[in-house]
């Protein structure tokens, strides 16, 4: 993404949204500005780290993540974050391995994700539930350690998973970086989603990209053996994604052990190759929708028009300049920070078309917006043209017969009369004034 000039509105319950969310909830969103390439530049593209704490590993341990993948991307450090300064510019923020969070804002961190921001966390084996405040945000929690009685490699913490239980058609799983299809998950804890209203206060998609075999179970009773009412199989989330409807994703990673430098560097498994592809997805280089060349008219509106309506065109595809299937697009009218109508967009790609009624809207200043979303790619927006909603002078055609009668007839009609009136009279003392003058003459 492109360093964060963000622009927050809030969100009428007007706008409808087609697609499956978890949370209906939308009272403010964040736009970005309008993309004009198909990816923001990487060294635009900040991952700040956070090396508060007390984390488990060490920079030198994840040293292979941080330097070698994220290598084209702009990285900084932080050890605190208690003022939203500290993630002034910052596309991702990377919380890992974690086993206090004491130094951690929460107000600063929702801001942060409300303003489109992402997070990339991985768990502690120990301490992890000094992670439940911000999994709460989005309906999940922490269970317990996720073993696996089944295990084919060196113990049960161990788990390895094959690309059945994976979402394949992932932009990560299935990248230019190549097919993920075995992964190592060292001492992990499973994550699940709660029956519960989320924090955030946002719609978003959450989903598990990579789950548990049917053999892995969390062990909430740490006895090491699957019991009765102990969640397994598919219900363990072992890397959890959220795509947030403010256009920010957050990734969780259940152990912190699958993304050191002894995990990434094993041969056997495809970790390192899951872990460039997932922080290139996080910096909006795979999995990416370009929005661009959005055009309205007219951009000058009379709102005294029986009808009124602005036609919008877009153009939308994806990082390589192809065309995107089962996508949704919305156009946009917001004015002083809210969407005042929307509608969805129509057309087969790259090319979409939508039509704005604005009638009843009040005269002002508004921006036409465009979202794009799609499954596995997230929530993209982009800012269009200015649009100026105007209520001309008062003009009058004709003669208005009020006006007629009132500033014109009346008037004369009574000087007229005034003057039938006073004219006998006049002429009276005229004659008198005559006689009079006659008179002085004749002395």
């Amino acid at each position: 993404m492109m360093k964060k000039l963000i622009l927050t509105i809030a969100l009428s319950l007007m706008i409808i949204l087609s697609t499956p969310v978890t949370s209906m909830v939308k009272r403010s969103i964040v736009f970005n500005i309008n993309q004009t390439a198909l990816t923001p530049s990487t060294n635009q593209v900040t991952f700040v780290y956070f090396n508060g704490g007390a984390p488990v590993y060490t920079k030198a341990q994840l040293n292979t993540f941080l330097n070698d993948i994220l290598e084209p991307f702009s990285v900084k450090e932080i050890t605190d974050i208690d003022t939203y300064d500290r993630l002034e510019n910052t596309t991702v923020l990377m919380l890992l391995g974690q086993t206090d969070l004491s130094s951690v804002n929460m107000d600063v961190l929702n801001q942060f994700l409300i303003e489109g921001g992402s997070l990339l966390i991985a768990l502690p084996p120990d301490n992890f539930s000094v992670f439940d405040t911000i999994l709460e945000l989005f309906a999940l929690k922490p269970l317990g350690p996720a073993l696996d009685n089944s295990s084919y490699y060196e113990n049960e913490t161990n788990i390895i998973v094959n690309d059945s239980y994976m979402i394949n058609n992932h932009p990560v799983i299935s990248s230019v970086f190549g097919n993920v299809s075995k992964v190592l998950v060292p001492n992990g804890v499973g994550v699940v989603s709660e029956k519960k209203e989320p924090l955030i206060n946002a719609t978003f998609e959450s989903y598990s990209l990579i789950w548990g075999l049917n053999s892995t179970f969390i062990d909430e009773n740490n006895n090491e053996k699957l019991d009765e009412n102990e969640v397994y199989g598919s219900n363990v989330s072992l890397v959890h994604v959220v795509e947030t409807w403010y256009g920010g994703r957050v990734v969780i990673f259940s152990s912190i052990e699958m993304i050191i430098d002894e995990t990434l560097l094993n041969p056997k498994f495809d970790n390192l190759m899951l872990c460039k592809a997932l922080a290139y997805w996080l910096g909006y280089q795979i999995g990416y929708i370009s929005i661009r060349d959005i055009l309205a008219n007219p951009t000058f509106l009379d709102v005294t028009r029986d009808k009124l309506e602005i036609n919008v065109t877009v153009i939308i595809t994806d990082e390589n300049n192809a065309t995107l299937s089962q996508i949704q697009v919305n156009a946009c009218l917001v004015r002083l920070n809210e969407i005042v109508t929307s509608s969805i967009a129509t057309g087969s790609g790259p090319d979409y078309e939508a039509r704005l009624n604005v009638s009843g809207i009040k005269p002002g200043v508004a921006y036409i917006y465009v979202m794009a979303y799609k499954k596995y790619y997230g929530y993209f927006w982009a800012k269009g043209p200015r649009i100026t909603l105007y209520k001309p002078p008062v003009t009058i055609v004709g003669v208005d017969p009020l006006i007629l009668v009132f500033g014109a007839l009346v008037p004369l009609v009574s000087i007229i009369a005034l003057s039938i009136y006073v004219f006998p009279e006049y002429r009276e003392k005229r004659k008198k004034l005559r006689e009079i003058e006659e008179k002085v003459k004749k002395k």
